[in-house]
This record gives structure tokens, sequence and C-alpha cells, in this order.
């Protein structure tokens, strides 16, 4: 399974995950298996435009119209208050995952989350 975290910097696990999903100056995929990453560079035009694909997503908030496009792909999003990437992948493993099925946050790209508290579940 492929899991996409927003960050903040490119330091593979060890990465500070972003606040927002929708600014995040990383976004690193991780294969769940292996944990291979895959980091993306998001000032990058050219690594920006390559297709990625992932299964889930686990973040801190993004903006409610972009999170209702991503569901509507069939993309799960999960809310964490880890504040890094290895940290969000041992709620992963150890199943501590907030499903936001409604999820209503970050209502604005310059908006700032401050992780689940900031979030709704409707």
């Amino acid at each position: 399974m492929k899991i996409c975290l927003p960050a903040n910097t490119n330091r593979g696990l060890q990465s500070e995950l972003a606040s927002n999903f929708s600014v995040a100056p990383w976004l690193l995929v991780v294969e769940s298996d292996t944990q291979e990453t895959l980091a993306i560079d998001m000032s990058d035009d050219e690594q920006r435009k390559t297709p990625v694909t992932f299964d889930i997503i686990m973040c801190q908030g993004m903006p409610e119209e972009l999170y209702q496009a991503l569901r509507a792909e069939g993309i799960s999003i999960y809310g964490t208050r880890s504040k890094s990437v290895a940290g969000a992948l041992a709620d992963f493993w150890e199943d501590d995952l907030h499903d936001l099925q409604n999820f209503s946050c970050c209502k604005g790209h310059e908006a700032a989350c401050n992780g689940i508290a900031a979030c709704q579940e409707n």
C-alpha cells in the first residue's frame, strides 16, 4: 500500500509533517511493506507534474474542496496528531488512525491547521 504524507523537509522517515497538505513543500510516498520512500519536491514543476499513485493520505489538514476531490477518487484520508512521517507511519501500523469521512478543516489555502484538534468530524 502506498501512503502519501505532506512534509516540510525531505529527510525520509524523519521528515516533519506539514500542517496543510495543499501547501506542503514535499510529498513523501511510502510503500508500507518495504518502507521505500519517493520524495516529490512540490517546488519543482517537473516533479509536481509527474503522475504518482497512492492509496491513502495521512495528514494534519487540507482544504475541504481538495478533501472532497480526493475522496471522490476513492482515496482514503486519515488524520494524525504525529509531527513526523515516522510517527504517522507508526499510527498506521498500530491501526491508530482517524478516518475523516466528513472533513471540514483549513477551508482556504492560507489557513493553517494545528492538527486534529483544529479539525471537525461532522
